[in-house]
């Protein structure tokens, strides 16, 4: 297994809208390997595919942050099934370092994905993990969570931004 880069807020690749994954193979597996070690080192709750460089619609959530039962697992081709409620709560991303803000997002969702199995299921849940599979679904499709901002906000962070593009990190 293999620490992986994470893509920085200015890299297009953070725009684009992934593609589905169509078949598991080694390749896949070991990426997903390589994406949960990653996540975990950099210590975060989730990971996008996109995020570390890879047009594919993969995201991993650390699902033992939630329950120290359980383990980091990957979701692909995630598809939002239904949402509900409504919540604000501060967010960060990997992929935009030194910068949190307060986002609002659904209390309650419902998704369908695929698991590393090649199954696919569908999972219900709220608050945190909701905001962290919300967050996630949104890398996939390009868009960050800065996005999410009133224009006002988005405006003051704007220099924050620049200098994120520019690799010069935020104090």
């Amino acid at each position: 297994m293999a620490v992986l880069t994470i893509n920085k807020y200015g890299n297009p690749i953070l725009r684009e809208k992934t593609e589905p994954v169509e078949k598991i193979t080694n390749k896949e597996l070991d990426l997903i390997d390589n994406m949960i070690e990653t996540m975990i080192k950099a210590e975060a709750i989730g990971l996008a595919a996109n995020q570390i460089g890879i047009p594919k619609s993969i995201a991993v959530v650390n699902f033992s942050f939630f329950n120290e039962q359980l383990h980091p697992q990957a979701l692909l081709n995630i598809e939002l099934i239904d949402s509900k409620g409504s919540l604000i709560f501060e967010e960060g991303c990997l992929s935009i370092p030194g910068i949190k803000e307060d986002v609002e997002r659904s209390e309650f969702i419902k998704i369908s994905y695929m698991d590393v199995f090649g199954e696919t299921k569908t999972l219900e849940c709220e608050g945190l993990l909701s905001r962290v599979i919300l967050h996630e679904l949104d890398h996939l499709q390009g868009i960050l969570f800065v996005d999410r901002l009133p224009p006002l906000k988005r405006k003051l962070l704007s220099s924050k931004l620049k200098k994120i593009k520019k690799g010069i990190k935020i104090t």
